[in-house]
């Protein structure tokens, strides 16, 4: 036997000088090894040699042991990576979709605010509308009095040349010149009346004039407001169209790169802990395997020992694995009404009172993000 333990302790120390400690990950190594101490066992290694066998298998499993684990934990941490870079394509992707919401309500509250805009709009052009067309009429009425004036003009002359300052039969002439003045004071007041309304009618139709280009201000000045708003309406509804257009593109082109990567990655995985724990069954089993050595005193050898290392249970739940749960990829409904298409001018400005609908924004954003 102790021709015997040299020649072993030879081939254990060639197995680790020759292959080192990479040459310790291969399985025909774990099996020569394993084969050796169960071949040590079985034919009754003792006294010295059974110890410093003993010494020089552990000295080779301990390190494969501890290299075992760290591999198993290099594998966790790669697998927890990647799938944090699958879920950063999701979280990213909800983000910049959060903020299309928050565009979409400002456009909500934007659009309020327009249609009231507009509504007032086409009130100011109704009220100015009406105003002219007043302002018309009294012009209108203004030249019939001017025209009436000058006819009783024309008809006072006319009876004064009309044997109007005639005296009656018996007449006398204080008598007559009494009449005459009273005649003479009752046409003047006739005509400083038709006067004082022509006048008024002038003065009248001046301030309507004036009134209605107030008001025609306050039109335009709405006209300029409500544009704006309509302008801010549209924007918004352009950025909330082109932030989910973006995020889509960008989910489409992150999402399967990184899920691809993630998937090989676990497969490679799978297949180093299926070896891992293999080769730990193989190190627990030459640790029992080295038990059925004697301690020291030949001959003490157990077979039966041995026949329960080779069958018995190895748990190595403490190599598992866990492959973190995937999200998966979101659905992308990208937006079909987005400024100036059909259904947005439809629903937007052809809604709006036909006096004061204004004009539609081009989003421009969505043409470069379609190219």
């Amino acid at each position: 036997m102790r021709r015997l333990a040299r020649p072993l302790r030879i081939c254990a120390c060639l197995i680790l000088l020759s292959h080192g400690e990479n040459g310790l990950e291969r399985p025909e190594t774990h099996a020569s090894l394993e084969e050796m101490v169960v071949e040590r066992a079985w034919y009754g290694m003792s006294g010295s040699d059974a110890k410093n066998f003993k010494k020089l298998v552990k000295a080779l499993v301990d390190p494969m042991r501890s290299e075992i684990k760290k591999k198993k934990t290099r594998s966790q941490s790669l697998l927890d990576k990647s799938v944090k870079v699958v879920t950063a394509c999701t979280e990213d992707f909800a983000t910049q979709l959060a903020l299309a919401e928050r565009a979409t309500l400002k456009f909500g509250e934007q659009r309020k605010k327009h249609r009231a805009c507009r509504t007032k709009q086409a009130e100011l052009i109704s009220s100015t509308e009406k105003c002219v067309d007043v302002s018309r009429e009294k012009k209108e009425e203004v030249k019939l009095v001017k025209g009436v004036m000058k006819s009783m003009k024309r008809a006072i002359k006319y009876k004064l040349n009309e044997k109007y300052c005639q005296k009656f039969g018996g007449e006398e002439h204080v008598t007559w010149l009494k009449r005459m003045r009273g005649n003479m004071k009752s046409m003047i007041r006739k005509v400083k009346s038709k006067k004082r309304r022509f006048l008024g009618m002038v003065k009248a139709g001046k301030k309507k004039g004036k009134g209605c280009k107030s008001a025609l201000n306050k039109a335009k000045t709405q006209k300029k407001q409500c544009d704006k708003s309509g302008q801010k309406m549209d924007a918004y509804s352009c950025n909330a169209a082109v932030s989910v257009v973006r995020s889509c593109d960008k989910l489409d082109m992150c999402y399967p790169v990184a899920l691809k990567a993630y998937k090989s990655l676990e497969s490679t995985v799978r297949l180093e802990v299926n070896d891992y724990k293999v080769e730990w069954r193989a190190f627990d089993r030459i640790d029992c395997y080295l038990g059925a050595l004697g301690k020291g005193k030949a001959g003490s050898s157990n077979k039966t020992h041995l026949e329960y290392c080779s069958k018995y249970a190895i748990d190595t739940a403490h190599l598992d694995v866990k492959f973190p749960r995937i999200p998966k990829q979101p659905s992308c409904p990208k937006p079909a009404v987005y400024p100036c298409t059909a259904a947005y001018v439809k629903a937007e400005y052809d809604t709006l009172p036909s006096k004061a609908r204004g004009k539609c924004t081009i989003c421009e954003a969505m043409k470069k993000v379609k190219k």
